[in-house]
């Protein structure tokens, strides 16, 4: 099926074949059928592993990944360019790292499944930021990390992998910065299914939902919590009681809505 398994130091396609192996000092990165040599390799660290040769599944040089609909990102003297599916740069923006999907960092996911191959996480000037399939950087290259939650991107000023309670700026998949008292504050989005029409967004006090479709807000911040989503409903508290919306937000009393 074209898969590739990667033990840090070796790869090998999914007909067992060897595809390449590195030095102890060297490392790789797979994704999409591409294996991407760095060369001083950080264990556990993506944001830091910069790579530098490219290998298809067939163990032959290549300069390109695949990701979506014929676009793809090129590896061009040690940096990334994102080209569509008419074979046109979108962006004429060199990155020198990139983020790839289901890469990981320290045994937590850099990017949701639900954004694959959508929005990438990629470092300019040695500042990370987030660019979609279009070439628009939706969050501007000047953060130390950028990490793509199902329902929001996450922009952390500074960032130590080992420690937690680092703080963070929150944007929307359109780009905008989710404000309050016109401040960027911190914000802790809580998981949501795939399946949940709503992002989930917490001020320090209440929760609020949006819809992911248009990002209006159907709900402002005004629930004790946000539950699971089940048969088209997502179960909510409110005012110490716990009420179930629909997928227009409908449900709650009228004096929420306000």
């Amino acid at each position: 099926d074209g898969h590739i398994f990667n033990n840090l130091k070796s790869a090998y396609n999914s007909d067992g074949k060897l595809i390449i192996s590195v030095s102890v000092r060297e490392g790789l990165r797979t994704y999409n059928n591409v294996v991407g040599v760095v060369n001083k390799y950080n264990m556990g660290d993506v944001w830091n592993n910069k790579v530098t040769l490219l290998y298809d599944e067939n163990g032959k040089k290549t300069d390109k990944i695949n990701i979506n609909n014929g676009s793809y990102w090129k590896l061009v003297d040690g940096k990334w360019q994102l080209y569509g599916n008419s074979k046109k740069a979108v962006s004429n923006v060199f990155y020198e790292n990139i983020i790839f999907p289901n890469e990981k960092e320290v045994g937590i996911n850099v990017i949701h499944k639900s954004v694959e191959n959508k929005f990438f996480p990629v470092c300019r000037n040695g500042k990370w930021g987030v660019i979609n399939l279009s070439g628009n950087e939706i969050v501007p290259c000047k953060y130390a990390v950028c990490k793509l939650e199902c329902n929001a991107i996450k922009a952390f000023s500074s960032y130590d992998a080992l420690e937690f309670g680092d703080t963070y700026e929150l944007y929307s998949y359109s780009g905008d910065p989710i404000l309050s008292n016109n401040k960027l504050i911190e914000y802790k989005p809580t998981y949501s299914p795939e399946e949940m029409p709503f992002a989930d967004y917490y001020n320090g006090e209440y929760f609020s939902l949006v819809d992911k479709k248009t990002n209006k807000v159907v709900v402002p911040f005004c629930l004790d919590y946000v539950g699971i989503c089940s048969d088209g409903l997502v179960r909510v508290g409110y005012k110490g009681k716990v009420y179930f919306i629909n997928s227009n937000g409908e449900g709650l009393p009228v004096e929420a809505y306000k």
